[in-house]
């Protein structure tokens, strides 16, 4: 045999190996175990009974976020410095919180804040990167002026300028704060933190894709107390999103209960779940029926903000989620359009609720659940729900 037909004879063997390859995808979710037991279609479907709940946003701007602490809840305005606090039957209690340096002052609004269970304390991310906790007597402490300077303060001008040339997904200052993630999370005394990178020459949009869905860290963390000595960067994309660059639907959404971290992505049916350190422990989830997940590719920037807000509205994906003991509830678009929510009791599927909007539940009081549902501009007010299940 000529070495021409031995090379040309030994091709489909070659592809069905690259095939086989790209399945294997060398992903630290590869061989974790997978949980849970899922019913077999979405039968299981109720309407969501709620009641209604409304809040007057009229000293507001309408944007900002909510905190449920104590029966009562919090607002945090993205354009003013400072906290509401309304009752759950709607009524304006008190402000407080002003611009300033001043023991009861900060000075900026807040672009996310989380609760942190252990104290009450109130831990606000505002929009200079900086870090802050407000107790219960509302006295505010500064943890840090911008936590991306602060977990390597020595990080110099050739450091930066080596980072431009050479991008380096393990490295800390690559990344910043993910807007489209939209939380923060306490646990103890750590803070949890989404991040992307959006590196000019190592993004997933246009350069250095397949690599930046491989390798690219989701998450930074680091004890309030010691930034530098605990600083940890972790987690990374599920192989969903090696298989075609789909930017758009690159949301991921997380919480931490006990010592664990669940995370859902919006184009990955499981939700992973990590310890502290990041290290994937087990995956569950059930596929919505309703979901094809067959998402339109982008390659490059232009592309992906002409087709975001279009193909946000043409398929549907996995979005919020929350845990509260054995219970996991996870708010899904359909590609119909439809709102619904998966409920999950110790991984196992449980069955699904119509909400008709894109919950952001708050907490639980006693057997019932609190939820933001919508901004009623015309009538400047906020508009939440109680719910059981």
């Amino acid at each position: 045999m000529k070495i021409s037909n031995l090379i040309r004879s030994f091709i489909p063997t070659l592809i069905v190996a690259a095939l086989l390859s790209g399945c294997g995808t060398n992903s630290p979710y590869d061989s974790i175990e997978r949980r849970g037991k899922d019913l077999a279609a979405d039968t299981m479907v109720r309407n969501l009974s709620v009641d209604s709940l409304y809040v007057d946003g009229a000293m507001t701007s309408l944007s900002g976020h909510w905190i449920l602490r104590d029966s009562l809840l919090y607002f945090f305005d993205t354009y003013s410095v400072g906290l509401k606090a309304f009752s759950l039957d709607g009524r304006f209690l008190y402000e407080r919180i002003k611009e300033g340096r001043g023991p009861d002052e900060m000075l900026s609004p807040a672009w996310n804040v989380a609760l942190d269970g252990e104290n009450g304390n109130f831990i606000v991310h505002g929009n200079e990167n900086e870090l802050s906790s407000i107790d219960r007597h509302y006295a505010v402490r500064q943890i840090t002026q911008n936590w991306g300077i602060s977990i390597l303060p020595e990080f110099g001008k050739e450091d930066w300028a080596n980072l431009y040339q050479h991008p380096n997904p393990a490295v800390p200052q690559m990344y910043e704060y993910n807007f489209v993630c939209d939380r923060i999370v306490v646990h103890g005394n750590r803070i949890v933190i989404p991040v992307i990178t959006e590196h000019v020459s190592y993004n997933g949009y246009e350069n250095n894709t397949r690599d930046f869905w491989r390798n690219s860290r989701i998450f930074i963390s680091f004890d309030m107390d010691d930034m530098q000595g605990t600083c940890k960067i972790f987690g990374r994309y599920p192989p969903v999103y090696r298989h075609s660059n789909i930017p758009v639907f690159a949301a991921y959404d997380f919480a931490v209960a006990g010592d664990e971290i669940y995370v859902t992505f919006a184009a990955d049916p499981k939700i992973y779940v990590l310890d502290m350190d990041g290290k994937p422990l087990y995956s569950f989830g059930k596929a919505s029926d309703r979901i094809s997940g067959r998402y339109p590719t982008t390659h490059s920037f232009s592309q992906y903000e002409d087709e975001y807000d279009k193909a946000l509205v043409k398929y549907g994906y996995y979005s919020r989620l929350f845990v509260s003991g054995d219970t996991v509830l996870r708010t899904c678009r359909t590609d119909d359009g439809d709102w619904i929510l998966q409920h999950y009791i110790n991984s196992d599927y449980a069955g699904s609720f119509r909400t008709g909007l894109p919950l952001e539940i708050l907490g639980k009081i006693g057997d019932c659940y609190y939820a933001f549902a919508r901004m009623d501009v015309e009538n400047e007010r906020f508009v939440f729900v109680k719910f059981k299940i």
